[in-house]
């Protein structure tokens, strides 16, 4: 079993791997000294451990493209106040690197 998490943050991903178990991956929680499970039980904290983590700058897009029928670099970088080469580049990563938005044509995302 190892359990990490990023210094100075409350969440960890505690990781279990061995011959003789399943491989499994848990969301804890660390609240005044005591490791939980992050969400109603295992299993919400196993679901929630396969999910991409995704920082404050990369969760405007996604809800932007989520909350519109199509969407450009341009339209986040307008709407959202980030340059319109990192709007690209945010774009193509949630749809190539995490799946969560599709590429519809050059330049143009919609929502899964």
């Amino acid at each position: 079993m190892v359990l990490q998490r990023k210094r100075t943050e409350n969440n960890g991903l505690l990781k279990i791997t061995g011959r003789d178990v399943a491989e499994a991956s848990y969301n804890l929680l660390f609240d005044d000294g005591l490791w939980s499970s992050n969400g109603t039980g295992l299993s919400d904290a196993a679901e929630q451990a396969q999910r991409p983590h995704l920082g404050s700058t990369m969760q405007s897009p996604l809800a932007l493209v989520n909350s519109r029928t199509t969407t450009t670099a341009a339209d986040v970088s307008d709407l959202s106040g980030i340059e319109p080469a990192t709007a690209g580049r945010y774009l193509r990563r949630l749809a190539d690197e995490y799946g969560l938005i599709t590429r519809a044509g050059r330049g143009c995302y919609v929502p899964n």
